[in-house]
């Protein structure tokens, strides 16, 4: 059975293995079993892993992080005003021309630069 509360954790392959201690992890501690994440990136740069999470609260949440360094956390929407409300357990983002799109229960978020 998966923790029920729990921080996004990035493991390492070297020579075949994959490495027992975390190489990086996040601040931020995500409930009701985590959170689902996906990654995007510019080729081989700029790669960014989108978590999405429901909490105690059952707001939705969506969060940023340098895939490099989890503990680099570049945004999340309770950086502003804007919380997914209500959340829905299992939703997971989706990234397609560089927008970010996340399902609440009844409302679909789109995020994204204005150009």
């Amino acid at each position: 059975m998966a923790p029920s509360n729990t921080d996004l954790r990035q493991y390492r392959f070297s020579g075949g293995i994959l490495s027992t201690t975390p190489a990086s992890q996040s601040v931020t501690t995500f409930l009701n079993r985590g959170a689902n994440t996906v990654v995007s990136a510019n080729g081989n740069a700029d790669a960014i892993v989108w978590a999405e999470t429901k909490d105690a609260k059952s707001a939705m949440g969506l969060h940023a992080y340098d895939a490099n360094d989890l503990s680099h956390e570049l945004w999340n929407n309770y950086m502003g005003t804007n919380v997914l409300y209500p959340g829905v357990r299992f939703a997971t983002p989706v990234v397609v021309d560089d927008k970010v799109i996340a399902a609440g229960k009844n409302d679909v978020f789109i995020y994204g630069l204005t150009h």
